[in-house]
């Protein structure tokens, strides 16, 4: 069979990587939560309000990284908002109690390596407002 291309060069790859370890920049515009770096391979968000709105410059977590949302119960949600001008990669690991929304106009891509484990996850180009959230 043709071999598949894949979706981005090697050079390319490896300066995502280098660039995107985790998420940059989180700041809670709407709802309660806090960010902390557990460790240097991890990101973690504590929401203690159902719903919470966090912009950041980037989103993406590398091969080896991690990303834990720690939100009040399984109906809860956050939507992760990127205003850079990054795609976002998931290489690495997301995991969260409830649901997490990403949205993101320059693109979204979940690689061979990378997982999710949440309540719910929804990935779009396509902004949401505030209010409708």
């Amino acid at each position: 069979g043709a071999a598949l291309l894949p979706l981005i060069a090697p050079s390319a790859a490896a300066q995502v990587s280098a660039q995107a370890v985790l998420p940059t920049d989180g700041v809670v515009t709407a709802g309660s939560a806090s960010i902390s770096h557990p460790s240097g391979t991890s990101l973690q968000v504590d929401q203690s309000t159902d719903m919470a709105i966090v912009d950041w410059t980037s989103f993406s977590i590398a091969e080896g990284h991690s990303v834990y949302f720690n939100q009040p119960g399984t109906y809860s949600a956050t939507l992760n908002r990127v205003s850079g001008d990054t795609s976002s990669t998931i290489a690495g690991s997301l995991t969260a109690t409830g649901r997490v929304l990403l949205v993101n106009p320059n693109g979204i891509a979940i690689t061979e390596s990378g997982t999710v484990d949440a309540g719910a996850f929804v990935a779009s180009t396509l902004d949401i407002a505030d209010a409708d959230f």
